[in-house]
């Protein structure tokens, strides 16, 4: 035997000893009366698996000696697997090798009893055999992977019942299955695949087909194939053997319909692919109608169609015309109307279901496979959560719809593997086990243990994620449920629950405190406890994610004995409640005062505190002090005698956890409390004093309040100097981190001024071209009467389907980017073109949707992205944009030109046919100048604008027609047209993506990446190896250090030659792993720049320089109450015409909308600060007013113009505060927009002072070095202004500062 077995197996190597449990334990089997073992333990996960491996690892190598399987292994085997479906669940798989199993035990015991060689010409007689086999398929449908909604469980067992009922009933042709008469004809089968001889080693068993879905070109393993399925007895042979009964009673027409009729019930809420099961159920009842054609029977099919009609799905219009045809062959004539009319309002509530989850459904099919067992995971985790989201928010949400759609959820996301061998997705001794196995060992131990560390933060990240669904779902039936939903559910809910994550502490708690609220007995909550704390698996998977990552403890063991607590809490406040006539509320209450429940619930607590280290303790774990305070709590509510039962606890914390800052503080507090003062001093001036705590901050601040209510004059002077020293020394750490910063910055810049070459134009002109290294200098816009080299249409971030009047639709798939990679793994992401793959729809009904959209263009292809339709002005017309995942779709959707939709004849064209590039018009025409001139030619549906970010001197755009022909005559009519004030001709050009070049000041913002989350200890080659994975060539990359301890900071910035490989790398790296750590990747915006030492601002990055009036935050705005479809150059030139012109406005840094409910916001930074004050009062007064231009409403938005609070202005370089997270920043609170005097330290040439007023220095860049948190130091969020050359220091008022912005002059 090899040593991988020997080491694997937890079984005797004796085929007499071969049932034996591992690690001596036996599992009870709960179905069972009889037990193995006196002794009943959980077992982990990874425990279940050896031994189901073991044993079929064994069974393998008797098979490949020839050997006939010992039955004794056989036995063990199936002992295996019901221990394990009992204690926990089983995966897909080990669900159709078990079932598999199931039935070669039967068959070659029949084959044994009849002298038979094979179970191919065996004969099942025995009809028990038979009804187990069946019943043990119909449980499958119940839990596989933890869910009780797995179509492909299902699928298996309807087929299973319906072959053994046609079988049994001598049908010689039986009504075809859904793979070889759906309505799409989208199944094909690809073969048969032995499961139980892969597996196990057993022979002429059971085979599975393998199917694959001709749309989504997934394999699927589901349903058997009849040839090998075990023949039984028809029903003459068991009439003739005198047991025609007991086998019509299982197999008969009446008790195969309840069956089928049961699942297909519990089965309706899978909307995508429930009529998969429902055809089967229907070819059922129409074969029996054929046979004996009665009233009955006509009457029992119409119920069927009535029902499932009334129920939404994805083949409603197919299931109506099958019920139209059932009508006209089996009714009469007069009867037809009547029942379609009573069926219509039930069929329109159904359809109109099925239309607002239609999106939905779309997504999660397209990110799961259909009824299949290899599921991408990101994708459909992000499709999936969505949905919830989506679904579980509702108002009046359709519970039993709901809680289908959270079964289906787990059904697809599946089990996370234990990762207890790298084995386990390979069959046993199979040549993949070899592979994985020596890949392993031929690594060097450090990179062998960093893939193993990343293996289990893999782990328990998919946990994580299942355990969020499972939570979820059971917030949803205890909130939302009401009384559609049983005690019994939720219970079994919380039951599979934990039984598929046996280590999720939160699940375990649930499932206690549902069992106490829904008043079960104490000893079912005692068993349930038992369970979860004696299995181990909590305690496990804290020491495991303590071992890997300290710094971030759950607390599972926390969970579950806060779950225990609560409870034990709510039995005996019912107790308490029966027995004095009180409701549970007060009873709750009052329980502390009670001396038995008193005693019960605090030594509960204080047990859970003492277990000690390393056996499932939870005390030395608990960071946030959950119990503790908890126990505190208990105790002090109990009364004065009572209080100091929790000295005891506080002592043992400071024990276990002497470098934690909060249990000095909730020490502290509790002797406080207790009016123990002289112990609550000692033990702050013993917690600041202590060098390994990590922060005293805010053990500092308790301190100091503390003093100052109960302390003397010289106690409170010896708090606050500690707490000064503290500040001081943060100052010091910020002050060297900021140096550090600005340090590493300027080197950046002078390295990537050295290797810049010379300047291309944006617009055509004279502009030299670029270096060979790609790397461009800003280079200054000339106007030209050539034709201008085009920029792409695609790389501005304002395309049509992005920036059309309305929302996109919804794509909770990771962006509309996020097209993943073939099964195979060798197919990469196509390249996304947006020019050639997308069609503007025209002449659309003025209500049309997102949805009609959706429906019309299905059919042609993939789609990326729709864009809400817009009404066009002037007619009673709408258009949208439909974006295709590749080109190859067009010509199908070119088909739709001239159909029909809701009466209105559409228009399908090309999107860049109808889109002109115009450029060279003269810098005070804005969007409104465009549409006016180019809607004498044709109605516009889009004018698209650069935005101004990086360069301020681009002057074009995107005009886009509804049809090409009015794009053709604008551009004949325009083009070298001369306007007033233009400094050259006008110059119109058709958006051919044939001529398109990339647009040189796009690199900034268009083809650089942003990646947080990368590990401190990775190498630079790591890191670049990682971002060229995908074959994009790496321009540039930049990896921030710590000042400190010269290690990354834990960011990256990534300079891509193309915007399409930066944007294919945020749709296919984020979230992957780099050495077990998942990295988050996303394209790189002005603010990750600022914050993190990106590339530089060209333009006024630092403000405050340059004879400039005022600092950044002195003319700069903040702009809010922008609506959702408010777009950055619109808001541009909106600031532009208010402030007097386009040299008013430098920048706009905008934040655009992160969701559907959170609006945009804008900081405006204007030249200088008069502006900005000008800019201001026009907001206070109701003149800052957003239009949008497709709006057909001319809704006013009327916008919230405030100066820039001080720190908050954008700068090169952006530091957190001390005692904050990185990156993070801390808004001051707004002021009103008072000038104030300058001087004390701030007039020109000044150098400020220490103390009161003192303003931080700023560095090269011009930025100020904010203050640490909490320190004294004090700033205005005044605007500066200026005192001009009198040199008074007499303060001004409002007025006259009103009087300066009127007069254009300073203030007298």
């Amino acid at each position: 035997m090899d040593e991988e077995m020997q080491s694997n197996t937890s079984l005797p190597e004796s085929s007499s000893d071969a049932t034996a449990q591992p690690q001596a334990e036996a599992v009870t089997d709960s179905k069972s009366t009889s037990t193995t073992s006196s002794k009943s333990s959980l077992l982990s996960p990874s425990s279940y698996t050896n031994w189901v491996r073991s044993t079929q690892r064994k069974l393998i190598i008797a098979a490949t000696q020839g050997q006939r399987p010992p039955e004794t292994l056989v036995s063990s085997l199936d002992e295996a697997l019901n221990a394990k479906r009992n204690a926990l669940v089983l995966s897909s798989r080990e669900w159709n090798v078990y079932l598999a199993a199931s039935i070669w035990r039967a068959s070659s015991s029949s084959s044994s009893s009849s002298s038979s060689s094979s179970s191919s010409s065996s004969l099942l007689s025995d009809v028990d055999e038979v009804r187990a086999i069946i019943e043990l398929h119909g449980e499958a449908t119940r839990s596989t992977n933890g869910s009780a909604l797995d179509l492909s469980a299902f699928v298996t067992y309807t087929d299973l019942v319906l072959s053994l009922h046609y079988a049994f009933e001598e049908v010689k042709s039986r009504p075809t299955n859904f793979w070889q008469d759906d309505e799409d004809s989208q199944w094909t089968v690809e073969g048969e695949e032995d499961l139980l001889q892969d597996w196990t080693g057993l022979k002429d068993g059971p085979k599975f087909l393998n199917l694959r879905h001709k749309a989504t070109k997934y394999g699927i393993t589901v349903g058997y194939s009849a040839s090998t399925l075990p023949s039984i007895l028809t029903r003459s042979q068991a009439k003739a053997a005198a047991v025609e009964a007991a086998w019509d009673s299982l197999l008969g027409e009446s008790n195969v319909r309840a069956l089928i009729r049961e699942a297909n019930s519990r089965a309706a809420g899978e909307l995508n692919w429930s009529h998969l099961l429902w055809d089967s159920y229907r070819a059922f009842e129409l074969h029996h109608l054929k046979r004996a054609k009665t009233a009955d029977r006509i009457e029992s099919v119409k119920q069927l169609f009535l029902a499932r009609l009334k129920v939404p799905h994805r083949t409603h219009e197919a299931t109506a015309q099958a019920f139209s045809s059932f009508l006209s062959s089996y009714l009469p004539p007069d009867a037809y109307e009547s029942t379609m009319a009573s069926l219509q309002r039930a069929y329109g509530a159904a359809k109109a279901t099925w239309s607002s989850v239609e999106i939905f459904e779309d997504k999660v099919r397209g990110a799961s496979p259909a009824l299949g067992l290899n599921v991408d995971e990101q994708a459909s985790w992000q499709a999936w959560q969505a949905y919830l989201r989506a679904a579980a928010s509702r108002r009046h949400a359709d519970v039993d719809l709901v809680s289908a759609l959270f079964e289906r959820c787990l059904s697809y996301l599946g089990l996370p593997e234990s990762l207890a061998t790298v084995q386990e997705g390979h069959a046993p001794n199979s040549q993949g086990v070899a592979a994985v196995k020596a890949a392993r060992q031929k690594l060097p131990k450090s990179q062998r243990q960093d893939a193993e560390l990343a293996e289990r933060q893999a782990l328990r990240q998919r946990r994580a994620q299942r355990e969020g669904v499972w939570f979820d779902y059971l917030a949803f039936l205890t909130s939302r449920g009401g009384n559609k939903v049983s005690a019994t559910q939720i219970i079994e809910v919380c039951d599979r629950a934990t039984r598929t994550l046996p280590g999720a502490g939160l699940l375990w708690a649930t499932y206690l405190r549902q069992l106490a609220h829904h008043q079960r007995s104490k000893s079912h909550i005692d068993e349930v406890f038992s369970r979860a704390f004696d299995g181990g698996q909590c305690s496990e998977e804290d020491k495991e994610k303590a071992r890997d990552e300290p710094e971030d403890i759950k607390g599972s063991m926390v969970e579950l004995f806060a779950g225990r607590i609560d409870a034990e809490r709510q039995l005996l406040a019912l107790d308490l409640a029966t027995q004095q006539g009180l409701e549970l509320s007060e009873a709750l209450i009052q329980l502390p005062k009670d001396p038995n429940a008193f005693t019960e619930i605090f030594a509960m607590i204080d047990w859970a505190l003492q277990l000690p280290a390393g056996e499932r303790s939870a005390a030395s774990l608990d960071k946030g002090l959950r119990l503790h305070r908890l126990a505190s709590s208990w105790a002090e509510a109990a009364g004065p005698e009572m209080a100091q039962l929790a000295d005891s606890i506080w002592e043992n914390a400071l024990t276990q956890q002497p470098t934690n800052a909060e249990v000095w503080l909730q020490s502290a507090l509790y002797h406080i409390r207790i009016g123990n003062l002289s112990k609550a001093r000692s033990l702050f001036r013993q917690g600041t004093g202590r060098g390994k705590i990590s922060d005293t901050t805010q053990l500092l601040e308790a301190w100091a309040r503390f003093e100052a209510m109960y302390g003397s004059g010289d106690d409170v002077l010896r708090a606050e100097e500690r707490a000064r020293r503290h500040k001081e020394k943060q100052w010091e750490q910020w002050a060297q981190y900021a140096q550090a910063q600005q340090e590493q910055y300027l080197n950046y810049t002078s390295a990537a001024a050295g290797s810049s070459g010379g300047a291309m134009d944006v617009d055509g002109g004279t502009g030299e071209a670029a270096d060979e290294s790609g790397t461009f200098a800003t280079g200054k816009r000339k106007a030209s009467n050539s034709v201008a080299a085009e920029p792409s249409a695609s790389s501005s971030s304002s395309m049509a389907i992005d920036t059309a009047a309305g929302h996109t639709l919804p794509n909770p798939i990771n962006g509309a980017e996020s097209s993943k990679k073939g099964k195979g793994g060798d197919a990469s992401q196509p390249t996304r073109d947006r020019e050639n793959s997308s069609i503007l729809v025209s002449s659309l009904p003025h209500d049309a949707s997102m949805a009609d959209l959706q429906r019309l263009f299905a059919e042609c292809g993939a789609i990326r992205e729709i864009s809400d339709p817009v009404a066009i002005p002037g007619t009673n017309t709408a258009a949208g944009v439909v974006e295709f995942m590749d080109r190859s779709s067009i010509p199908a959707a070119r088909t739709k030109d001239k159909k029909r939709l809701r009466g209105e004849e559409i228009t399908v064209s090309l999107g860049w046919e109808c889109t002109l590039y115009v450029t060279n018009f003269p810098a005070s025409h804005d969007d409104a100048a465009i549409r006016s001139l180019f809607g004498n030619y044709g109605a516009v549906y889009d004018v698209r604008w650069p935005s101004k970010r990086f360069d301020s001197s681009r002057r074009f755009c995107y005009v886009q027609f509804t049809n090409p022909a009015a794009a053709k005559e604008a551009q004949g009519a325009l083009h070298q047209h001369q306007l007033n004030g233009a400094e050259g001709a006008l110059q119109v050009h058709l958006s051919d993506p044939a001529r398109r070049k990339q647009r040189t000041d796009a690199h900034a913002n268009e083809r650089e990446v942003f990646a947080l989350g990368i590990p401190r200890n990775c190498s630079r080659e790591e890191v670049l190896t990682f971002f060229q994975s995908l074959g994009g060539t790496v321009e540039g990359l930049r990896l921030p250090e710590s000042s400190r301890s010269n290690r990354l900071k834990g960011v990256a910035f990534v300079d891509y030659r193309t915007e399409l490989e930066a944007r294919q790398a945020v749709a296919e790296l984020n979230e992957r792993l780099l050495r077990g750590k998942a990295v988050k990747v996303q394209m790189a915006d002005a603010e990750h720049q600022s914050s993190h030492g990106g590339r530089a601002n060209s333009a006024g990055a630092g403000g405050g320089g340059g004879g400039e009036s005022g600092g950044f935050a002195s003319r700069a705005v903040k702009v809010r109450n922008l609506p959702l479809e408010a777009q950055e150059p619109l808001v541009q030139q909106l600031f532009e015409r208010l402030a007097g012109g386009s040299s008013s406005v430098k920048k706009v840094e905008w934040t655009p909308s992160s969701s559907s409910s959170s609006a945009p916001s804008a900081i405006v930074e204007l030249a200088d600060t008069a502006t900005a004050g000008k800019v201001v009062l026009l907001g206070e007064s109701g003149q800052a007013i957003y239009i949008h231009p497709t709006d057909a409403a001319r809704r006013q938005h009327v916008l919230s113009v405030q100066p820039l609070e001080r720190g908050a202005a954008a700068a090169v370089i952006r530091s957190p505060s001390p005692g904050s997270a990185s990156g993070s920043t801390s808004a001051a609170a707004p002021t009103a927009f008072v000038p104030r005097r300058t001087g004390g330290g701030r007039g020109r040439g000044a150098r400020g002072r220490g103390g009161l007023g003192f303003v931080p220095p700023r560095s090269a860049a011009g930025e100020q070095k904010q203050p640490p948190a909490g320190s004294n130091a004090t700033s205005s969020s005044g605007m500066d202004v200026d005192e001009g050359s009198s040199g008074s220091g007499e303060r001004k008022g409002q007025d006259a500062f009103r009087a300066m912005l009127a007069g254009g002059g300073a203030a007298k």
